[in-house]
């Protein structure tokens, strides 16, 4: 008989400067364009234990408790994060 648990921990954190362009060719009307820059952090954390059980009484059972993690930091720049247009009524 096998038992298997696993348990997986995740978590994250993320700040996202931005900057935008604005141009107004009427008065009424706004044309606009955003730039990005998110700076992402996330840690990863999993532990998964496993116990064989023999029946037979000559048999030893067998044990594995593995353990991981992972830390991973990332910055993506997006040139063009949002393009759009207001118009007042």
């Amino acid at each position: 008989m096998d038992y298997d648990t696993r348990t997986t921990q995740e978590w994250q954190v993320q700040a996202r400067p931005f900057a935008g362009f604005s141009y107004r060719p009427t008065p009424r009307l706004r044309l606009f364009a955003e730039t990005a820059l998110p700076l992402t952090y996330t840690h990863q954390r999993w532990k998964r234990q496993v116990q064989g059980v023999f029946t037979k009484p000559d048999e030893d059972d067998r044990f594995l408790d593995e353990r991981a993690y992972a830390n991973r930091l990332r910055l993506v720049w997006r040139p063009v994060q949002l393009i759009g247009a207001a118009y007042a009524f």
